[in-house]
């Protein structure tokens, strides 16, 4: 697996734009996890909200920003733990 990471990190270093970096990110990283989301969020602070960047799994509505308040949902609950969080039954998490 640490070589799998480290080839996703070659990649993505590699991009030549932001956008393709992040796009690389979350498709490869499915890939080597075997999942069928991922995706990628900007906090802003000042704002108080995720900015949706990147997702592989999830619908991105064409031409419009996606963000997350601080306190909504999965990512408002990974962005207050400030750790990574594996839910397998994701249905049943009050957050989702």
């Amino acid at each position: 697996m640490l070589t799998r990471l480290r080839e996703i990190v070659e990649k993505v270093a590699s991009a030549p734009r932001l956008n393709e970096a992040l796009d690389i990110l979350v498709t490869d990283i499915c890939l080597a996890m075997d999942t069928e989301v991922c995706s990628v969020y900007l906090a802003d602070h000042e704002r108080r909200c995720f900015y949706l960047m990147a997702t592989r799994g999830l619908k991105k509505p064409r031409g419009r920003t996606v963000t997350l308040a601080f306190d909504e949902g999965i990512v408002g609950l990974v962005g207050r733990l400030a750790e990574p969080i594996n839910l397998a039954g994701r249905a049943k998490t009050p957050q989702f």
